[in-house]
């Protein structure tokens, strides 16, 4: 294996953290390969009033960008394993293909997946969201609900009390978690526990929420929490027992792990939701790595050692 066989950094993840730190380090001549299999449901969907701040469009945005980079290339494939020498990673692909970098960058990825409801795609983008920041001030003043069991749905209820006076959290016929009881007595907040059968409305207008037994509650505008598909399992694999000093509120906020050329970001802190803040978190993140890489190339680190098999070209699973 020569040494341009030999990525810079290979990014594990495809959210706008992943993207934003794969188009900084292209842009900085470095030989990119980016994992990207992260496509949610909600990738394919735009948000018609505010296309500027839908996470969909900026992914796209940041996939055309991707393309036009030299040094950079992506393939729809999922990291499964990551092996360790002294000079780099070895890293397998879901797809069966394994490819040699000097660095590796995990970024977890904002797994936005819609509540088990029938008919809920169609109110996406217009009265049915996950983040207040991004739309609670469009719907000021109105009747919001949020769905949800989880930590993170007590989080958005909480937080929409700053565009409406009163909120009403629906459980979905799950129990909420003991944090409820601490945060939401003496909050205008309303715990609805039954399961939720539909929602209706006029068009992508939602009106109100009809529940498994009959009830039906207005509702102009609903939020729901997402989850993280983190990829902590394999900094495990390599050594990596991440520090206590890395965690805020349960998501990562620094990069480096202990390990040479091994680097974690995440897409979101403190239930930001935000294709903008988790894209500056991975700009921040590239830069880590960069400097990483400009350190390396005058140590040992810069001839790489191990030489796999590999079958892995530019083109290959081209997204």
């Amino acid at each position: 294996m020569k040494a341009n066989d030999v990525y810079d950094v290979v990014i594990a993840g495809g959210g706008p953290a992943a993207m934003s730190a794969a188009i900084v380090l292209g842009r900085c001549m470095r030989k990119v390969l980016l994992c990207d299999a992260s496509h949610s449901e909600l990738d394919a969907i735009q948000n018609p009033e505010r296309v500027s701040c839908c996470p969909s469009e900026f992914l796209r945005t940041s996939r055309i960008q991707l393309n036009r980079l030299d040094t950079a290339s992506s393939v729809r494939a999922s990291v499964m394993d990551v092996r360790r020498d002294q000079t780099g990673f070895l890293i397998t692909c879901d797809n069966g293909k394994s490819c040699f970098s000097r660095s590796l960058l995990l970024a977890s990825d904002f797994v936005a997946q819609f509540p088990a409801i029938p008919g809920v795609k169609k109110y996406f983008g217009t009265s049915l969201h996950q983040c207040p920041y991004s739309d609670g001030w469009e719907h000021r003043g109105r009747i919001i609900g949020v769905i949800g069991n989880d930590d993170a749905a007590v989080c958005i209820a909480l937080k929409l009390l700053i565009w409406t006076p009163r909120v009403t959290l629906y459980s979905n016929g799950g129990k909420l978690p003991k944090t409820a009881e601490l945060r939401l007595p003496g909050k205008p907040v309303d715990v609805v526990t039954g399961s939720v059968k539909g929602l209706q409305g006029r068009g992508q207008q939602l009106e109100s929420i009809r529940m498994e037994n009959g009830f039906t509650y207005p509702c102009e505008a609903l939020f729901f929490s997402a989850a993280v598909k983190s990829h902590l399992g394999l900094a495990a694999r390599v050594g990596s027992a991440l520090p206590q000093s890395a965690r805020w509120n349960g998501h990562l906020r620094d990069w480096g792990t202990g390990i040479q050329g091994l680097f974690l970001t995440g897409e979101h802190q403190d239930g930001v939701e935000m294709a903008v803040s988790a894209a500056a978190d991975g700009v921040k993140a590239a830069e880590a790595v960069n400097r990483w890489l400009m350190d390396a190339e005058r140590s040992y680190l810069a001839t790489p050692t191990y030489q796999p098999e590999l079958s892995w070209s530019r083109n290959s699973n081209a997204i």
